[in-house]
């Protein structure tokens, strides 16, 4: 390998969990539930997530990097964000119904 690969390699290495940890920071003060796995697939996911990304294709990245189900996905993802709801209302000004695609675009759309 050559050292300018190494270079682009180690430094998308160090851009993937600068994000992830600017993602934690985030759903840590929305009251995400950091006690279940899907507090880590959120903080994946939001490194992922793109505007026009169906929801399926979503769950599917982030089951095959986890090597779980995208229905376990789905359903921990799910759980992890219930108690940070009246948090997303309150912050964002929100008052329609909260889904894994109105998170994910509230929280995206600061970046």
């Amino acid at each position: 390998m050559k050292k300018v690969e190494v270079k682009q390699i180690s430094d998308s290495i160090i851009n993937e969990r600068n994000k992830i940890k600017i993602n934690r920071q985030k759903l840590l003060q929305l009251n995400f539930n950091i006690n279940v796995k899907g507090f880590e697939y959120w903080t994946y996911g939001l490194c992922i997530y793109e505007p026009n990304m169906k929801l399926l294709n979503f769950y599917h990245t982030i089951a095959n990097k986890f090597e779980i189900s995208e229905d376990n996905v789905e359903k921990s993802m799910r759980l992890c964000s219930q108690r940070a709801i009246p948090f997303i209302r309150k912050k964002y000004h929100y008052l329609g119904r909260i889904t894994t695609r109105t998170i994910l675009e509230l929280i995206t759309m600061e970046e």
